[in-house]
């Protein structure tokens, strides 16, 4: 299984690791609101799903 996380940060982002407020499990419609509600509230998450 691979995984691949982009990050869209500054350029100094590559020498610090990723921190998250919150890590979601599932991609579901639950899973998808959380996200939303999360962005809208400013937090940084991070979806997980299983494939």
């Amino acid at each position: 299984m691979q995984e691949t996380v982009q990050d869209s940060g500054s350029k100094d982002s590559k020498n610090q690791p990723n921190t998250y407020d919150s890590i979601i499990i599932g991609s579901g419609a639950g899973g998808l609101a959380t996200a939303i509600c999360l962005a809208r509230a400013g937090k940084k998450s991070f979806g997980a799903r299983a494939t």
